[in-house]
């Protein structure tokens, strides 16, 4: 009996150090508080459309009034690396596995995929770039928002509008 009981609690202790889920250790620096408020803010991309998300997740540049426009929290992790949450708690991530590579808000932690670098340009214009170093734009009769293009051209630029 004493050795049914021991090995249950080895392999208890096993699981909880090793963890279960999909979601990064909670070691990684995503998950530390950062130090300031995120700065929040929307985006309005080249066709002068505020970005807003579908029904689907995906990101899309098709609202013209700001204030029905998505609101992002600029989070700072590190090496000129930032995540950008919605206040649904969700990171805008590059969903690589479909080919196509959306911008798409599901999941409610950062990793690798949801890290972007923003680029300054001026009068709060900016361009993003995601974790596999491609340009974020938007294309399409739908407008959504990619991030496969090799280099920032005119409909990779976006206004930040802070809030």
């Amino acid at each position: 009996m004493k050795t049914k009981v021991y090995s249950f609690a080895v392999s208890l202790l096993f699981l909880v150090a090793c963890g279960s889920s999909d979601k990064p250790a909670e070691d990684t620096a995503t998950s530390v508080a950062p130090a300031v408020a995120p700065v929040k803010f929307t985006l309005k991309a080249s066709n002068m459309m505020y970005v807003t998300m579908d029904k689907d997740s995906m990101l899309a540049a098709t609202e013209a009034v700001p204030t029905k426009a998505l609101v992002f929290e600029k989070i700072d992790n590190g090496n000129g690396k930032i995540s950008l949450r919605l206040s649904n708690g969700r990171y805008i991530t590059d969903k690589r596995s479909d080919g196509f590579d959306n911008l798409i808000a599901v999941n409610s932690w950062a990793a690798e995929w949801e890290f972007f670098e923003t680029i300054s340009l001026n009068d709060n214009k900016i361009n993003l770039k995601s974790s596999q170093g491609k340009f974020v734009y938007v294309a399409g009769v739908e407008n959504r928002l990619y991030a496969n293009a090799n280099d920032a051209s005119d409909v990779a630029v976006f206004s930040m509008e802070i809030k």
